[in-house]
């Protein structure tokens, strides 16, 4: 029976079989939802609301006691560093104010340092030290009212009727700061002092530490985790509200209530919920506060009705909207293929690309093809440029060849006739020229050691020098493992004329010095040409080598006459080596321009040193 499905499904065309598993898969999709309804219920909303309550009700508890941890560990320090003996340090009759300041200072600075290392001055807004009714001081913002009878305050009374000698009292406005300054609301963390009888104190005393936490702090932690929805409040041990978030009127009095009616559901299992209210309850020992949560479910239960009625009008769609992607997809999916098998046919025209119009697999299949083609086109136009240059090169050799014979005998007659007559300017002339002449002519080697392009650099700076008065000054360096290798023919002296013509000859008094710089790096030759002439702009240099990124197709002469400009050279070098080889230009460091040539390093029978090497 399976052979006999699967030979059926097998002889489908594939627009049926897409068909058909876009209806398998809408039929997966109803069943699956249908089940999901079956477990999506009260009490899975339940345990993902009480869950997230509970966990948001773990972490303000741990908050609380961070905050408790830290101020208790200030007490502990406090005491064990026995600032008592300085607070209570009997002042001299003859002690100047400014003793008694120092003393202040003293006790105060320790109390603020170690507040300040535990990270409490957000928190605690002051601290006050008591050895009794009379003896007291605040370490904090704001001025103390010295006339405050701490006898008579309601929280002393508690704190010295407390069992544990603790006790956390608040919220109230700070009633010990004076009259004329803002207050600000508060809890007191209090402790007893523990200070020894042998340091004055009697028995019938009840020395202290009073911190003064702001109420803001508990505020913001509540803020914090109950966003704008949930209603946070604390309570005491007695039931009564100290303080809370999102507590409106008509919705806290409901939930007071609930919680009274529900209250040994909620000490036992922490938590209570119905289709209108999840609330959530957690004691935090340290402070003695109840902390409870309480937040609406009803948006909740009217999300999920909405669903159930909106999920079978989605399968309903489904099917219809399945069978429309399937045609679409077969069209996107079978079109592309014929006609990318019609244009195979006509991919052999020069011009003729293949339309790619989507991102997919097909798409870059198309891109990947004209791709190829773009790149097999710019090999054969670099290899038809090459061929073009060197009939060029060969046909301008040949045109400068006329009687070649008859030149070199007219030179030298020249040069025979200046020695005659002592004319040391037209023998430095006409040997130069000769020698370039000849150098230039010579077909016989595409790439030359570098002394004989050095020579020929030579020989047209002397040319230079006869003309204009010895203006330039020709400094040449050569590292020691660049002395043996090749260059190709004609590549140094465009470089030397571009010094002249573009920096040193528009300069004022037309002097200036070329540099001439070759080095090996790896398997490559790096050649600086620097100048100290007018110089060029970083604008200029970025567009002459954006310029000579790509092989230039315009194979006329340079602007300045010379028949093998930098663009020239560059375009040897870029055919020879590929990318990432050529001529830039870029402003020197002190002024001028510095010409950067790199290209392969070549020793003998022109091949790469890496080649060789390998």
């Amino acid at each position: 029976m399976i052979k006999k499905v699967t030979g059926m499904i097998g002889k489908l065309s594939i627009r049926n079989k897409l068909l058909l598993t876009f209806l398998f898969l809408i039929l997966v999709i109803a069943v699956g939802i249908t089940v999901s309804l079956r477990f999506y219920n009260q009490r899975f909303i339940q345990n993902m609301v009480l869950e997230k309550n509970r966990q948001m009700m773990q972490e303000m508890d741990a908050e609380f006691n961070s905050i408790y941890d830290k101020i208790d560990q200030v007490y502990i320090s406090i005491s064990n560093q026995e600032l008592y003996r300085i607070f209570l340090k009997p002042e001299d009759d003859a002690a100047t104010d400014f003793q008694v300041i120092q003393k202040e200072l003293q006790y105060k600075n320790m109390v603020r340092d170690l507040i300040n290392t535990n990270n409490l001055q957000k928190y605690v807004d002051g601290t006050l030290l008591s050895v009794n009714t009379d003896t007291w001081t605040c370490v904090g913002a704001g001025n103390v009212n010295r006339d405050f009878d701490i006898a008579s305050a309601d929280w002393y009374g508690r704190l010295r009727d407390s069992s544990t000698g603790r006790l956390i009292y608040g919220p109230l406005v700070e009633d010990f700061k004076a009259a004329n300054i803002r207050k600000n609301e508060v809890f007191y963390f209090m402790r007893r002092w523990h200070i020894p009888q042998n340091s004055g104190v009697s028995t019938g005393e009840s020395p202290f530490i009073l911190f003064s936490i702001k109420s803001s702090v508990f505020i913001d932690i509540f803020r914090q985790f109950s966003g704008d929805t949930k209603t946070v409040l604390a309570m005491d041990g007695e039931g009564n509200v100290i303080f809370s978030v999102n507590m409106e009127e008509d919705t806290g009095e409901e939930i007071l209530a609930l919680m009274k009616a529900h209250k040994q559901e909620l000490e036992e299992q922490g938590a209570w919920f119905n289709k209108r209210w999840a609330i959530t309850r957690m004691r935090n020992e340290k402070f003695g506060w109840e902390i409870c949560s309480a937040e609406s479910t009803r948006d909740t239960f009217r999300d999920m009705n909405r669903l159930i009625r909106n999920i079978y009008l989605i399968i309903l769609t489904a099917g219809a909207a399945a069978i429309l992607l399937a045609l679409y997809l077969t069209r996107k999916i079978i079109m592309p293929l014929a006609d990318l098998n019609r244009m195979m046919d006509q991919i052999e025209e020069k011009d003729v690309y293949l339309d790619v119009k989507s991102q997919d697999e097909l798409g870059q299949i198309g891109a990947r093809f004209n791709r190829m083609k773009r790149r097999m086109q710019e090999m054969a136009e670099k290899m038809y440029l090459s061929v073009m240059q060197e009939k060029e090169a060969q046909i301008s050799a040949l045109q400068a060849q006329i009687n070649p014979h008859f030149l070199y005998n007219t030179l030298d007659n020249i040069y025979c006739i200046a020695q005659l007559e002592g004319s040391e300017d037209i023998i430095r002339l006409t040997e130069n020229l000769s020698n370039m002449m000849r150098y230039s002519m010579s077909m016989k080697d595409h790439y030359v050691p570098l002394v004989r392009e050095l020579e020929h650099v030579k020989s047209y700076v002397d040319i230079l020098n006869v003309r204009f008065d010895d203006s330039i000054t020709l400094q040449i360096r050569v590292d020691e493992e660049a002395k043996e290798i090749l260059l190709p023919k004609l590549s140094l002296q465009p470089l030397a004329e571009n010094a002249w013509n573009h920096g040193i000859l528009p300069k004022a008094g037309h002097r200036g010095v070329i540099r001439f710089q070759v080095s090996v790096e790896g398997e490559d030759c790096l050649i600086r040409v620097e100048d100290d002439g007018i110089g060029i702009s970083p604008e200029k240099s970025d567009e002459l080598n954006l310029a000579m990124q790509e092989i230039c197709y315009d194979t006329t002469v340079s602007e300045s006459g010379s028949g093998i400009a930098l663009r020239n050279v560059n375009n040897r070098i870029m055919l020879e080596d590929g990318e990432g080889y050529g001529v830039r230009l870029y402003p020197g460091e002190e002024g001028g321009c510095l010409v950067v040539v790199r290209m392969r390093r070549y020793r003998g029978e022109t091949e790469p040193v890496a080649k060789k090497e390998s």
